[in-house]
């Protein structure tokens, strides 16, 4: 799938979190979630970067994030991948960003 975010969309995603959010954040994963929190769609979104998970506990979107491990498994492949791909990982960071958020850390957007 290919999808189009435009600058101010960007802009309006990235104003939605703490500077130490988006120090994590590179380009492609802020275009990711962007297009993902502002969609209608329910789509999932997998990654081996911590921050990614953090967001989506941190927005109580734990549900659309998913490991490489389980996108392995439910096609049948059991393959033992360092602990960044893991469901384990997932779940660890998201629980914290879902912390993270409890405590008013992380995001500082209105409606949450």
């Amino acid at each position: 799938m290919r999808f189009d975010i435009r600058p101010s969309e960007l802009s309006a995603f990235r104003a939605l979190f703490d500077p130490s959010y988006l120090e994590k954040l590179d380009d492609g994963e802020t275009e990711s979630l962007s297009f993902l929190i502002n969609s209608p769609e329910r789509f999932l979104i997998s990654s081996a970067d911590k921050i990614v998970f953090r967001i989506l506990g941190n927005l109580k979107r734990s549900e659309q994030g998913i490991s490489l491990e389980e996108i392995l498994q439910g096609v049948g492949l059991g393959i033992n991948l360092p602990r960044q791909f893991t469901k384990l990982y997932r779940e660890e960071w998201t629980q914290k960003g879902f912390a993270e958020g409890l405590g008013g850390f992380g995001y500082k957007g209105k409606g949450k």
